[in-house]
């Protein structure tokens, strides 16, 4: 019994890191998770082994096609007979008789003579070797080339915009934290002015709708704050659903603003990197002109070599077999009129792939200026968003000296406290809408340097 408590005592001495490191999650290690357990990031992955799959599909076409064939069979009488009665004039067979009845005997001839037999077995091996086409199995190859590059920059777009969803929900958490800390604060502020109003208004020295006016405050910032803890849930909860762990209250997250005001600040000085958009385009017209070469494989000559081989015993009771070597030439005399149509129908669609790349590198530099406008415009909002929480700091400040000397209401010193609350609110947000809008202009240009 001692020795079964030590082990359990080892056991959960070893497993207490274990659970505790689970228990942390940073940045890094949430993008980590998501690569590896996302359900579509999984599913992007599995693509790209189906497109290989459809790539070996392809390949085979260039080997030869070789099948194999049995029949046998059984009945009740045999199936051809020929005799003398089948003979049409009597003559002959009163003549065929007499042979049968001298000669029969000797040469082991019987009447009637079994063509095809009671009995049999029939088989065959036949193999096919395509020799040209008309270009159609190595157009067909190089699109299912294009298919497995086709998925794996899907891949890596899925990866992208998922990773970037990930740390969008990650500093969301961490910003509603910050909020739910500047909001204890705040409680704090007037959990302290709550005790001098009280003790003034017990002293006579101002009037009880001041203390009201506090406590009304209190229950405001109490509701803030069950809201804001409600929505911490439900953020770390999808956090967790979009990282592939199970959801738990003892969850921290380790990086913090502190982690965002150490950040330096980027900008863009190249632009020549192609995105995976870019490359899947490309692919587009590649795939149309690929597909009008194989409708018009349709109305050009195609040559097949083929052999076979066959043997049955079902057929004068016989055993016998053969092989045969052949060449077939199939040359289509009206399919061009169809192909026709057809060529003019895939050029059409690679005219439309065409414009589409087109339009979409036209608005791909719009957004490129966008990303890089948004990083720009957000790290001045931080810029400005610290000097005004230093000035709404200072502002309460000064508003309590003042109510403490009676020189202001208690609405004013209330109104201090919210702009103060109000200044790191947004401060946060921006810092937070910087973080996101830089991971947004790396990942999509991946040129940014520190200054």
């Amino acid at each position: 019994m001692k020795r079964k408590r030590i082990y359990i005592l080892i056991f959960y001495t070893l497993l207490l890191p274990y659970s505790a490191y689970s228990q942390q999650l940073s940045l890094d290690t949430c993008l980590s998770l998501a690569k590896r357990n996302n359900y579509s990031l999984r599913q992007a992955r599995n693509n790209i082994e189906k497109a290989k799959e459809v790539k070996q599909q392809a390949l085979t076409k260039y080997f030869p096609q070789v099948g194999l064939s049995a029949f046998c069979y059984a009945g009740l009488n045999p199936l051809l007979q020929i005799g003398i009665d089948d003979a049409g004039n009597a003559g002959a067979r009163d003549i065929l008789n007499t042979i049968y009845q001298t000669y029969g005997s000797t040469l082991g001839l019987t009447n009637p003579y079994s063509i095809v037999n009671q009995y049999g077995v029939m088989a065959s091996a036949m193999a096919v070797q395509p020799i040209y086409m008309g270009g159609k199995i190595v157009a067909g190859n190089k699109l299912a080339q294009i298919g497995v590059e086709a998925a794996e920059l899907q891949q890596q777009m899925a990866e992208r915009d998922k990773l970037l969803q990930v740390e969008e929900s990650y500093w969301l958490c961490v910003s509603l934290k910050e909020k739910q800390q500047t909001l204890n604060d705040m409680q704090s502020l007037l959990d302290t002015l709550y005790q001098t109003v009280n003790t003034a208004v017990e002293a006579g020295l101002v009037m009880n709708n001041d203390l009201l006016r506090v406590q009304l405050k209190m229950d405001e910032t109490n509701t803030q704050k069950l809201q804001l803890s409600n929505g911490i849930r439900l953020a770390t909860m999808a956090l967790c659903q979009s990282v592939g762990i199970d959801y738990s209250d003892s969850i921290v997250l380790t990086d913090t603003m502190q982690a965002l005001d150490s950040v330096s600040w980027f900008s863009i000085t190249d632009t020549s990197y192609v995105r995976p958009e870019q490359q899947l385009l490309s692919l587009n017209v590649r795939a149309e002109q690929l597909q009008k070469r194989m409708a018009l494989a349709d109305a050009l000559p195609k040559v097949v070599a083929g052999a076979s081989y066959y043997y049955t015993n079902a057929v004068l009771d016989r055993h016998s077999h053969n092989g045969v070597v052949s060449v077939a030439v199939q040359v289509p005399l009206t399919a061009w009129w169809e192909t026709s149509h057809k060529i003019r129908e895939h050029n059409r669609n690679i005219e439309n792939a065409q414009w589409q790349q087109q339009d979409y590198n036209e608005q791909l530099q719009l957004q490129s200026i966008q990303d890089l406008t948004a990083v720009e415009e957000s790290r001045l909002l931080i810029e400005q968003h610290q000097r005004s929480v230093a000035t709404a700091q200072e502002n309460y400040r000064i508003a309590l000296l003042a109510y403490e000397n009676g020189l202001q209401t208690i609405a004013e010193l209330l109104e201090a406290q919210t702009l103060l609350s109000a200044a790191k609110n947004q401060l946060t947000d921006a810092q937070i809408s910087y973080r996101i809008n830089l991971r947004r202009l790396n990942t999509r240009s991946r040129t940014a340097t520190k200054e």
